[in-house]
């Protein structure tokens, strides 16, 4: 399994970071033991300094490249890494791909055409919402991402596309509950787990 996700397809979220707005897709990998699927818990390693979260809507690849399903998903960051990676144009793989650091949750079948879906996400920390936010304000919509990412490194059946997160990420912390829900056409998403 490949996950590949996209950085800053949302325009707020790069302008919240003190980025410019990309003239075409920012793609990274996660390495496969980042995956973690429906956790209650999560062991985070606190020694890397502050780690954000950062919600999506994420694509599980069928096959002949077509879409299977969907999840919400949280692209956790090492941001204080991430922040020194960039600084000195080095790559952000330690800073995203850390074990822990692509949970998601329940995986929800395309009941229709996958082209035309239309999402909704939001996360909470500890009850209180962080973020909230629409595929529609995605820089790079979920068709033009697979065609993308396919023609560019080549999809597979079960690989992954973490798609972009809205503004409003931070700093999770011990003990924080988090709570992130996707939604589309009445069917929902959900992720719950507490940081350790």
């Amino acid at each position: 399994m490949n996950i590949f996700c996209i950085g800053r397809n949302y325009a707020e979220h790069a302008k919240e970071l003190g980025n410019a707005i990309p003239d075409s897709p920012i793609v990274f990998l996660k390495p496969s033991g980042s995956y973690i699927e429906q956790p209650t818990l999560i062991s985070l390693p606190w020694i890397v300094g502050a780690i954000h979260h950062e919600v999506e809507i994420v694509i599980r690849m069928g096959a002949k490249l077509e879409p299977k399903d969907w999840s919400i998903g949280i692209d956790l960051t090492a941001r204080d890494v991430q922040n020194v990676a960039k600084e000195k144009g080095q790559p952000w793989t330690f800073a995203k791909g850390l074990k822990n650091f692509a949970p998601v949750g329940n995986w929800v079948k395309f009941e229709q055409d996958w082209k035309s879906t239309k999402w909704s996400l939001g996360l909470s920390v500890d009850g209180t919402e962080k973020q909230n936010g629409s595929s529609e304000m995605m820089l790079w919509n979920v068709p033009r991402l697979i065609k993308l990412v396919d023609e560019s490194f080549g999809l597979k059946e079960g690989d992954l596309i973490f798609t972009g997160t809205p503004k409003g990420v931070g700093p999770l912390g011990h003990g924080s509950k988090v709570e992130a829900l996707g939604e589309s056409s009445g069917s929902c998403s959900n992720l719950k787990f507490q940081c350790q």
